[in-house]
């Protein structure tokens, strides 16, 4: 296929397609386009940065080294995010032993958010982030998951769905349920409405 000189505004799609037929330009882009989102993701999975790095970095070796056998794919944002969410809990069972590859699926991953997080959100002050993170860290694992995913990395529900291995309808359940547990816990507090704007 015809190579764009500048693979910058290149939708993953195309980027996909051009590494599938051997193209090293389009895996560095397609590296750097997703590294940061998916290091973020597998640490908050893992608790460890190191074995988050070597994860994403295997992930694209082993894209690499298999590209001739890839199948197309719509979603390669998807793709990567379950691919490696996957590695990480083989990871976590062949470092720590604490994880079964039988279990992977109906893991409870430990996300937690930290302020770093919400900074972004431009909450108020202190003491209201502060109370923002203690509400999400209190919800149940898979909430928090499914929160982290739709709301800090815009996913929509056919990704969270897939990337957790759920059914569209278990998918929403946990968002609304996620969301309906924070407003409950944040209830009276005079910063609700701007995080209920971005719900």
């Amino acid at each position: 296929m015809n190579r764009p000189d500048n693979l910058d505004l290149v939708p993953d799609v195309q980027i996909w397609k051009l590494l599938k037929s051997g193209d090293r330009a389009a895996l560095k882009q397609l590296f750097e386009r997703h590294y940061h989102d998916l290091y973020l993701y597998a640490y908050r999975l893992s608790g460890d940065r190191f074995l988050a790095k070597d994860c994403v970095q295997e992930l694209f070796f082993r894209i690499w080294d298999r590209r001739q056998h890839l199948a197309d794919s719509s979603n390669v944002k998807a793709y990567l995010w379950i691919s490696l969410r996957r590695d990480v809990f083989k990871a976590i069972d062949r470092e720590f032993h604490t994880v079964s590859t039988e279990d992977i699926i109906s893991y409870s991953s430990s996300i937690s958010f930290t302020k770093e997080d919400l900074i972004i959100r431009r909450e108020q002050n202190q003491e209201q982030t502060e109370a923002l993170v203690n509400a999400l860290n209190a919800l149940p694992d898979r909430h928090r998951e499914a929160i982290f995913l739709k709301y800090f990395n815009g996913m929509g529900y056919e990704e969270i769905q897939q990337i957790m291995s759920i059914n569209y309808q278990t998918a929403r359940n946990y968002v609304s349920k996620g969301v309906k547990a924070l407003k409950k816990q944040l209830e009276g507090r005079t910063f609700i409405s701007s995080w209920e704007a971005i719900m």
